[in-house]
């Protein structure tokens, strides 16, 4: 319950990953008595999809990992395990087409005075200005947090906020050139 994965790429490696996290997390419950720490649980998936990237009879993941938890120690955090088994601690992070224009948007955006809620309205934004109108078909904004509105609980943000930042952002006018993604 306190972390949450998001899945960019291939679906059934998505799933697959997904179901290996459920299944360290499980291990590491019934061993320990107590929940994975994020941090944990983005090494052990980095170091299994590194395995299947050094052997010819098994081909690489096809997706990239989001994790996103609450660590009573470290507050909330984010990691991304790549396909080639590497992972990396973030603040924020954006994947997938035009990723460059939303990284730099997230690099701008000061995360200490900036609300769960303002940060929905930011997100929102950058996605949606990130799309390219005359290529992309029209998109679902689905977004999770971990925050202590979900009382540190992985959840999904109200669906009137997505809808009323959706919104506002549809009438201002278009900014960025290229699409993305982006996980905060």
């Amino acid at each position: 319950r306190h972390i949450g994965i998001a899945v960019a790429g291939i679906g059934p490696d998505g799933r697959h990953m997904v179901g290996r996290a459920r299944s360290e997390a499980q291990n590491y419950r019934s061993v320990y008595a107590e929940e994975i720490p994020p941090s944990l649980l983005a090494e052990r998936l980095a170091s299994y999809a590194h395995v299947y990237s050094l052997y010819w009879h098994v081909r690489p993941f096809g997706c990239t990992i989001l994790i996103g938890g609450w660590d009573a120690s470290q507050g909330p955090c984010l990691y991304v395990v790549e396909p080639d088994g590497s992972g990396y601690k973030y603040r924020a992070y954006a994947n997938g087409k035009g990723r460059t224009a939303v990284r730099t948007a997230l690099n701008k955006l000061n995360f200490e005075q900036l609300t769960c809620t303002s940060a929905v309205q930011e997100i929102a934004r950058m996605i949606h200005q990130s799309r390219d109108i005359a290529k992309d078909k029209p998109y679902e904004l689905e977004m999770a947090w971990i925050s202590e509105a979900s009382d540190h609980k992985f959840a999904r943000v109200p669906g009137a906020l997505v809808v009323s930042s959706r919104q506002a952002v549809e009438e201002e006018p278009q900014q960025m050139e290229t699409g993305g993604s982006t996980a905060s």
